[in-house]
């Protein structure tokens, strides 16, 4: 190959790129103007679409002015009505109706709902302590619940083996938390450890149900689930 074949090539090469430029500029010009074109046709159909706005809301602005004028003419017609014509239409009225109507009771305001106040907390005094005794329990637990000075009541249950033993305490909606705590610390000063602190379940028929009563017993779901038994810190910061 020559050095004047090269050199056609080169220039082929040139001038078929100057023509994509060109084309591409040209392109691009044409495309400006199309959009600028776009563009200038929606501005003027947006100007026309504004003015119909315009003109349709200076229309519509003049009809409630008819309307105003028909209202006010149809109030005149009745004005002017003879009074007979009235009188004539309150005397077609029965006299049953208008009883019923004085009859009809006014609709009632729905009843707000009574709030349950809180029991009221016991006196000391009036707190009864009761334990039901199993023969699994330490037997210094009698002379301790005894000893803490309230109405103490000893009951024996029908199912009581050397297995059983108390490890919950229940009380009632009355009795104060400072005197359940007093009677779950002295238990596990005195070795007898307790699982659990519950209070009775609210009665609606009898809402003084145990109210005042404490009592000392076994629950059996803390076995069954293996609860561990409860510290005197934990029974001191007891929520109650």
């Amino acid at each position: 190959m020559t050095q004047e074949g090269i050199s056609k090539q080169q220039y082929n090469a040139l001038l078929i790129a100057f023509v994509f430029g060109l084309s591409s500029v040209a392109i691009g010009l044409l495309a400006i103007l199309y959009s600028y074109k776009k563009v200038s046709d929606l501005n003027a159909e947006y100007r026309q679409l504004h003015a119909s706005v315009s003109a349709l809301k200076a229309e519509t602005g003049q009809k409630p002015v008819s309307n105003t004028v028909a209202v006010s003419d149809t109030a005149k017609e009745a004005t002017s009505q003879p009074a007979e014509t009235v009188t004539e239409i309150t005397n077609e009225k029965p006299v049953a109706a208008v009883i019923e109507e004085k009859k009809t009771p006014a609709i009632k305001e729905p009843e707000k709902k009574k709030e349950v106040a809180a029991p009221a907390k016991v006196s000391t005094r009036d707190v009864v302590l009761v334990y039901y005794q199993r023969r699994a329990d330490n037997t210094n637990l009698s002379e301790t619940l005894e000893g803490l000075g309230f109405s103490y009541v000893e009951k024996a249950i029908d199912k009581n083996t050397g297995y059983e033993k108390t490890n919950c305490i229940w009380y009632g909606a009355g009795v104060p938390a400072s005197v359940v705590k007093n009677v779950a610390i002295a238990m596990i000063q005195s070795g007898n450890p307790i699982k659990g602190i519950k209070r009775f379940p609210p009665s609606t028929k009898n809402p003084s149900y145990k109210r005042n009563i404490i009592e000392v017993g076994r629950e059996e779901n803390y076995e069954k689930y293996y609860t561990r038994p409860m510290s005197i810190y934990e029974v001191e910061h007891a929520k109650l």
